[in-house]
This record gives structure tokens, sequence and C-alpha cells, in this order.
């Protein structure tokens, strides 16, 4: 046999113990994990045909990972190229406001992209492409913003803005102040719309007002005592036994013009 044909194929001979014959069987071809009889057609360093499925098998599973690789990569830059802008929206004294519809509308036109902020008055607006945007901040009760904004893909500064409080209904003449027997609680209203207060449990405070009807809706935005206990979101509403103005109840206490 050719030293050619030898140097491709790992031999074996086996021979056939049998004392009928004593005769020595075909010699075996071993390929990868199968033997082969010398019957098939087999070339000096050339593969068998399950040597070059294996080999097929590891070129395509090496062409998918690329592709796959290449995929998440072109995912990863579009993703990177993409621009956020995030931020905090308060009223005047502070407070996050909730509920703030933000919205970005980009030189040009299009579609505008919109968010609105968390109860601490954050946001978080993603998905932007580079670009000069104008963004608007508006809420119900409060007066609205646009600013002008470049967005970039990274090193955007955080917006931090505040909303002013719009008028809500009437406001009481001059400076009036109301007490319960005793002195306390009390509430003292002055005509641009501002109120003070101490209430039951001793702790003071301030806020917007505006009068509708026979009703007083107060916005506490400054408590010194237990955060939850008053909300920006809720007014709180007392009512006026008449339309002079003269006393209001306040979670079940009188309290009288002095």
């Amino acid at each position: 046999m050719p030293s050619s044909l030898r140097s491709g194929v790992r031999w074996n001979v086996r021979r056939n113990r049998s004392n009928h014959t004593g005769r020595e069987e075909l010699p075996v071809a071993a390929c990868g994990n199968m033997s082969v009889g010398i019957g098939c057609r087999l070339f000096a360093g050339a593969p068998c045909a399950t040597s070059m499925g294996e080999r097929q098998m590891r070129l395509n599973g090496r062409f998918v990972a690329a592709v796959a690789f290449l995929a998440v990569a072109g995912a990863t830059v579009d993703v990177a190229a993409q621009a956020r802008v995030t931020g905090k929206i308060t009223d005047e004294w502070g407070n996050g406001l909730p509920g703030v519809l933000v919205s970005a509308q980009r030189d040009g036109g299009g579609t505008p992209t919109t968010t609105t902020t968390e109860d601490n008055g954050e946001f978080f607006m993603i998905g932007l492409s580079s670009a000069q945007y104008d963004i608007t901040f508006t809420r119900d009760g409060y007066q609205g913003i646009r600013t002008p904004a470049l967005i970039r893909s990274r090193d955007n500064q955080p917006i931090e803005l505040e909303l002013e409080a719009l008028p809500t209904g009437g406001r009481l003449r001059g400076e009036q102040e109301f007490q319960a027997q005793g002195g306390s609680p009390w509430m003292k209203f002055n005509e641009e719309g501002f109120f003070e207060f101490e209430d039951a449990d001793g702790e003071e405070g301030m806020g917007t007002y505006g009068i509708v009807e026979q009703d007083a809706l107060l916005v506490v935005r400054e408590y010194d005592g237990d955060d939850d206990k008053y909300s920006i979101v809720v007014p709180v509403v007392v009512s006026f036994s008449s339309d002079q103005f003269t006393s209001f109840t306040w979670d079940g206490v009188e309290l009288t013009k002095q």
C-alpha cells in the first residue's frame, strides 16, 4: 500500500482467531469516532464524511457566534448612542412635585417624548437622540415652564426647576387671623395668597390658599411636624360659616376671626 495512504489513516488489522480459516479480516480505517471498512474510497490526507460534517458544524457554530456577537455589539452601540434626561421638579418651598408632565420636543418637529415626575418630583427620560430640544413642564395649579436644552448621548446635567403655584380662587382682604378658644390652633391669611398656622398638635406650617365660594382650599407647603400629615397634592378644605368669613371649622374645632 502506498505510504501516502498510510500516513492519512490509522490502520487496525484484526486477525480472525477462528481455528477454521485462520484468515485476516479486511483492514479497518479508524476515522474519528467511526470505523470505516477499506472498501470505502479513502485518499491520503482527505477527511472522511464524518470529519467533514463535524468540521462544517464547527464552522457553522463559529459563524453563528460571530453573527450573535456583532448583533449584541451593534445593540450595545445603539443603546450607548441614545441620550437621556433626568431631573427634579419642585415647588417654591423645595417640595418635590409629583405628576408633572415632562415633554421633550425635538427641533424640527416629530412626536414628542413624554414622562411624568415621581412622588419625589424626580423624572427619567430615555430613548432620545442627540439633538436640540424644547422641554416643557406642566401641572394643574402651577405655572408651566418651557426650556431649551441640548441633549447629548452623555454628560447631560440634571434639570432642576421650580414651578410657581397659580392662584386658586379668591383671597381674603388684608391680613386676617383666626383662633380657637384658648389661642390654639390658629391660622393667619394674607391677601397675596399665603397662610400660616399652628395645628392642634402645636406644630407650625405655611402654604398657599384660595377661596372658592365659602371654602378655603389650603395647600400646606412647609410643616414642622410629620411629613406625611399634609400633602401638596390633596389640599385641606375648611368651610367658613357664612359669606362674611368670620369663622370656620378645622378638624372639628371652630376658629373665629380676631
